[in-house]
């Protein structure tokens, strides 16, 4: 049973088994917007194969399917010695919970077994699948107060963080850059946006805010180089208004039809400030993790990582 929304288009439905092969002969049309229920020539299919539904449109009318079946027909001159009876009970419905529950939209089938002769044989069976897995990662490029007056993007010196993008550690992952940004006019825009390292603008990744308030601007989906930094720059859209970042971030979701089988976690430790002492010191707003390997699995691999820098030319910076 299938109908286009459009009457001017067909619509198309077709049998495939799970290998992505469509079944030859199978294929059937309408050409309404109204129900119409449709049917193959004879096919033939292969022994012990799994088989599905695909449907399409022929135009940019949407294609609506109600029902798909198979229809067998069996004959003999004598007896019928085999045959199967489908009973449905299922509905397409999903859960979260771990114990077995009623469907919302249930059938029930009341077996007699005095109304079959022999007794027969009777199975269960359902086609089901896990919820696809959704994941979302925070990397922090910047979490200190920066202020400017600047009507072009600063500071070029990659100054308010870098953080370094490695596609292979983020598997099934859409990026988006999130910046948090004021103005101290209440009738001025505020910008943000991603920079590589090298200067280049990151496309697609500005975002604004307007008014004299706090607020969390998200861009689109942003493409990422392998293996390159990155950093965050602003700007005023009003020279007698200052701008002030508060945070910046990458926001990674990832997801996958089966597993997400990479991913990072950031946890962040530093702060943004300044030592002169040539042991090391505890920061002045230091941050404490504890770490608990029973709380990973698989064990993971861990890396630390800062951005530093040094006023003095040929002088190194340690954390």
């Amino acid at each position: 049973m299938i109908r286009n929304w459009r009457g001017d288009s067909y619509s198309y439905a077709s049998l495939y088994d799970t290998a992505g092969n469509a079944v030859t002969g199978s294929e059937v049309s309408l050409y309404a917007s109204s129900w119409g229920r449709v049917r193959s020539d004879i096919i033939t299919l292969t022994d012990d194969t799994d088989y599905t539904v695909r449907i399409k449109s022929s135009g940019i009318g949407t294609v609506y399917i109600r029902s798909a079946k198979l229809i067998v027909i069996q004959s003999d001159t004598s007896l019928i010695a085999n045959t199967e009876s489908q009973i449905e009970i299922g509905s397409v419905e999903g859960t979260s919970d771990t114990s077995y529950a009623s469907l919302i939209n249930k059938k029930i089938v009341s077996y007699d077994s005095t109304n079959y002769s022999p007794t027969p044989t009777a199975y269960f069976e359902a086609t089901i699948k896990p919820a696809k897995p959704k994941l979302e990662q925070q990397v922090n490029i910047s979490d200190q107060l920066y202020t400017t007056l600047s009507t072009s993007y600063t500071p070029t010196d990659n100054s308010l963080g870098i953080v370094k993008w490695e596609s292979s550690k983020f598997t099934g992952a859409t990026v988006y850059f999130e910046a948090v940004i004021r103005n101290f006019r209440n009738d001025t825009y505020s910008y943000a946006s991603l920079y590589d390292t090298a200067g280049n603008m990151v496309a697609d990744s500005e975002v604004s805010v307007y008014g004299s308030a706090f607020g969390r601007a998200v861009s689109s989906a942003v493409t990422l180089t392998n293996d390159t930094e990155y950093t965050v720059r602003i700007k005023t859209g009003n020279a007698a208004g200052t701008v002030y970042l508060n945070s910046a971030r990458l926001i990674v979701l990832q997801s996958d039809n089966t597993k997400i089988s990479d991913t990072s976690t950031y946890v962040e430790l530093g702060n943004n400030e300044t030592s002169t002492s040539a042991p090391y010191t505890q920061l002045i707003d230091k941050k404490i993790f504890y770490y608990q390997s029973s709380n990973y699995t698989p064990s993971p691999t861990v890396y630390f990582e800062a951005t530093l820098a040094h006023d003095t030319a040929g002088q190194t910076a340690y954390a």
